[in-house]
């Protein structure tokens, strides 16, 4: 993902100084000069490309990966905004003297990007959110009527090295909902077993009445970063899945469970992640749904669908199946988010919040960490409370 960043960011970095160095070629008397222009855009490459073919990081190398990502893009964005004023100023010159006005307007505009960056960077990550959807269904049972389904998705631990201050606020986040069952829509880790490791305690503390159940998200894969071996990645990523035990969560790889009610019950559905190329497509619905049945008291049985990717949803769960709810994360919403709009609507039709099909609904979480990219403005963290209703 860095190296894509980095490539589009190259004429970002390089034609903004080249045109700097032009306007400015008569203020800039002495070829060093020239040079110390393009020496901060020439070094984030050159640091850009180091970390984007090594890919091998350790969990507490994580934060200063993500530190230098934001960096060289808040200075590419700088660069572009300078280089953009000082052209306009160039062009209306012409009919009046603005030149200074928009060279002004531009380093203000430079001031707010890394103010905002700096918010984003130090205290939007960790703007804890709580949100509640009251949803309401024909097929659910009447003993379900209220039930409180606690969902929260891609917590990233690696994000956080081993620091437990923010993920011990998530826990204590969703233990306070008192939730009847706890649902978690994958991408735990970043791109290694080992940095769930500093989290292991507190991950336990994460109980329900009727348990806690998780799938697999595309980073849980551990398919982004290098590994020695094809054997390193795959023992890596069982030992993932045998953590699940420690912490005593149900991992649902393409498989289903029952939660009951005296003679009433609902299903928990769990598919391996399901996603468009280059993500994991390892769901199987057909062998997640082998022992649910169609109906109970002449009702559709009422189905309950955790997976990683929301694209699933009109792939393959709306087409093939007859679920109810869909609980699916990956998006993020982009992790920037401005009143109702985001830059990742352009790739996700479903990025944030609830959508519907009818009478079926698909939830989106925009989740808790980051990957990479550490800011969040906007789109912040969130665990989200779902109270299911039956609609009378």
């Amino acid at each position: 993902m860095l190296l894509r960043i980095l490539f589009i960011l190259i004429p970002t970095l390089l034609l903004p100084s080249i045109y700097l160095t032009w306007r400015f070629r008569r203020t800039l008397n002495t070829a060093w000069q020239k040079v110390l222009v393009f020496l901060p855009a020439v070094t984030l490459l050159i640091i850009g490309f180091i970390l984007a073919t090594n890919r091998s990081y350790s969990p507490k190398e994580y934060e200063a990966v993500g530190l230098l990502t934001i960096t060289i893009l808040v200075y590419a964005s700088m660069l572009l905004i300078l280089a953009l004023c000082c052209l306009a100023g160039r062009v209306f010159k012409r009919w009046a003297n603005v030149e200074k006005a928009f060279w002004g307007i531009g380093i203000a505009c430079c001031i707010v990007l890394l103010g905002v960056s700096l918010y984003s960077y130090h205290y939007g990550i960790y703007k804890l959110q709580t949100t509640h959807e009251d949803l309401y269904f024909d097929d659910l049972p009447e003993a379900f009527d209220n039930y409180r389904i606690v969902f929260f998705t891609d917590y990233h631990l690696g994000t956080y090295g081993d620091k437990t201050k923010f993920p011990r606020r998530v826990i204590d986040a969703i233990i306070r909902e008192k939730g009847d069952i706890v649902l978690c829509g994958g991408d735990l880790i970043n791109y290694d077993t080992k940095e769930i490791l500093p989290f292991i305690h507190e991950l336990k503390r994460i109980k329900a009445p009727d348990g806690v159940y998780t799938v697999m998200g595309n980073h849980d894969y551990q398919i982004h970063r290098k590994w020695s071996s094809q054997l390193a990645q795959t023992n890596s990523v069982q030992k993932f899945k045998g953590l699940h035990k420690a912490i005593k969560w149900r991992l649902l790889l393409n498989e289903s469970c029952f939660i009951r009610r005296g003679s009433d019950s609902i299903a928990i559905i769990g598919v391996e992640n399901d996603g468009r190329p280059p993500f994991p497509e390892l769901g199987d619905l057909p062998k997640a749904l082998r022992n649910v049945p169609d109906s109970l008291k002449r009702k559709p049985f009422f189905k309950i669908l955790i997976t990683h990717d929301p694209t699933h949803w009109r792939r393959k769960v709306l087409p093939e199946t007859d679920i109810q709810l869909t609980l699916a994360g990956h998006t993020h919403a982009g992790q920037f988010q401005l009143g109702k709009s985001s830059p990742v609507a352009k790739v996700y039709k479903e990025w944030g919040g609830l959508y519907e099909s009818g009478d079926r609904k698909l939830f989106v979480s925009k989740g808790i960490g980051q990957a990479l990219l550490n800011f969040r403005l906007g789109a912040w963290p969130e665990i989200n409370v779902i109270t299911l209703h039956c609609r009378k």
